[in-house]
């Protein structure tokens, strides 16, 4: 017996016109037994029923898989959701239990000093809740991978406009990184167009305050360990938020933010995670054509000269972090095409000066030329293609670049020579020109081979004590080799000098290894 499904489904399959009327293309009135068109044209009406295709085997299975897949999908998200909802709600705890770090909280809680003296205990307490679980460490550094705050709240302007003003008028104006009146722009409209923040700006804002509270200062309103305190808040705070400043390409704050996080690593006593960091700020650097001059001819002059400014930021930094590694950098010099920084920028920008004004040098223009420097010491010397050189190109090469580096230091003026550095030149500055005398000092040491995973020159030095002691005969016999390698006694007069400038400067955003 035919059931009404069985009919419906009968009905639907079949043609709506006759065989006639659909061979011919006309319209089938569909009369029975034959339709108007058929006793027209004197045939039999008859109407074929369409063989409906029945769904192979391959294709139950793929729609089977693909609403397993579909099942599969809607289950993870549920399980994603469920975590996300997990992670913010815990945030969300533990920032509402996070005390604010400005000076009235501090000076409710008592005398400044006994606070920081009892902010190891607190601090003990709040890293068990994940509140302080990180914190800068320039001897075993590492890369806070925390997730971003839920808000991106900034303390009171008037409580940071006084490290932003600091953080220009000494740090910026020898490393010019940012502008100041569109910093200054982007700071009042933070505070006054709540609606149009961004991450950037808020992680632009962290980076300069960290820098700035690191920054030595004449007349501190807190303590030094208040403003450690501070400084790795911000710096926790911008590296929460990297992996929407490594896709920035519409402006430079990406590139710029980044360059930040690598000059408070660059020193400490590993030098991996800046490493990993200038990387990636040189990549965005490339997508974005600092390094192009072409690139440059589509902006205004003081635009493109800040881009430039910005590019060779990164260039030192780079060469002058690969050489300390013992790695490839990752600029190629004849990739660039852009003019070097100009020796006497209108803006006095990068210039250091002596105390009483009379003596001043380009030091942004000088780290490029020691940075260019850098990177031929590794390429000539340290490469893997140079480790296949003669011994005597090796020398020649030595030779090239101590010359290299011995007319690049005559264009220093004397006055900030390593000597003389620490009586004219101001708190922040020195610690600038310390930084600059240890690059110096580490070219020279990778130029001549001194250094303590070269077992050549112990070796030499270690036969020569032992055959002194014994009273060898060897020991005449090997008086034409000198036990020490070439440029010792340099090494070891700047080694001095900078041992000097180290007890003199003041401790800044990391120990300098």
């Amino acid at each position: 017996m035919t059931t009404p499904e069985e009919t419906d489904s009968a009905s639907s399959s079949r043609r709506k016109a006759c065989d006639l009327c659909f061979t011919k293309k006309i319209k089938c009135d569909m009369l029975k037994p034959d339709c108007s068109n058929c006793i027209l044209y004197n045939t039999s009406c008859r109407t074929s029923v369409i063989r409906q295709k029945t769904s192979s085997a391959r294709g139950r299975i793929a729609k089977q898989q693909q609403d397993n897949r579909q099942e599969s999908l809607e289950a993870r998200l549920k399980r994603i959701e469920e975590h996300l909802e997990h992670v913010l709600r815990t945030a969300k705890d533990a920032q509402a239990t996070k005390p604010t770090y400005s000076p009235e909280s501090q000076s409710s809680t008592g005398d400044s000093a006994e606070s920081v003296t009892n902010q190891g205990g607190v601090d003990q307490d709040l890293a068990k809740v994940g509140v302080y679980s990180w914190k800068f460490d320039p001897v075993r550094p590492s890369v806070y991978e925390g997730s971003p705050p839920n808000t991106f709240d900034l303390p009171p302007l008037e409580e940071i406009l006084p490290i932003i003003n600091h953080y220009f008028s000494t740090f910026n104006t020898v490393i010019p990184l940012f502008q100041q009146p569109s910093f200054l722009k982007l700071v009042t409209n933070w505070y006054n167009n709540p609606a149009s923040r961004d991450r950037a700006t808020w992680a632009a804002i962290q980076i300069v305050l960290a820098i700035g509270y690191r920054t030595p200062q004449l007349s501190l309103i807190d303590s030094q360990a208040v403003h450690i305190e501070k400084a790795d808040q911000c710096l926790r705070n911008v590296q929460s938020v990297v992996s929407e400043l490594v896709t920035r390409e519409e402006d430079l704050l990406g590139v710029q933010v980044l360059l930040g996080i690598v000059m408070l690593f660059q020193n400490s006593r590993d030098p991996k995670p800046a490493g990993v960091i200038i990387g990636t700020a040189l990549r965005l650097a490339h997508r974005l054509r600092l390094h192009s001059q072409e690139a440059m001819m589509c902006f205004p002059a003081a635009e493109a000269e800040h881009r430039s400014r910005v590019f060779w930021i990164a260039y030192v930094l780079d060469k002058d972090i690969a050489l300390r590694g013992n790695t490839p950098s990752c600029q190629n010099d004849d990739d660039i095409d852009i003019a070097l920084p100009t020796m006497a920028p209108a803006d006095s920008a990068g210039l250091i000066w002596t105390q009483n004004g009379q003596v001043h040098f380009n030091y942004h223009r000088r780290r490029v030329e020691l940075a260019y420097i850098e990177g031929k010491v590794y390429d000539l010397l340290h490469s893997n293609r140079a480790s296949r050189i003669t011994p005597q190109e090796r020398q020649r090469r030595v030779e090239r670049l101590q010359t290299m580096l011995d007319q690049w230091y005559e264009r220093i003026p004397k006055a900030f020579h390593i000597e003389y550095v620490v009586a004219t030149v101001g708190p922040s500055q020195l610690v600038q020109m310390t930084k600059m005398h240890h690059a110096f000092l580490l070219t020279e040491v990778m130029i001549h081979g001194i250094y303590s995973y070269n077992k050549d020159w112990q070796k030499r030095i270690s036969s020569f004590g032992k055959e002194t002691i014994s009273g060898s005969d060897r020991l005449s016999r090997n008086k034409e080799q000198a036990p020490l390698p070439e440029g010792w006694n340099q090494c070891v007069d700047v080694s001095r000098g900078c041992m000097k400038l180290f007890q003199e400067a003041t401790p800044t955003e990391c120990l300098v290894w």
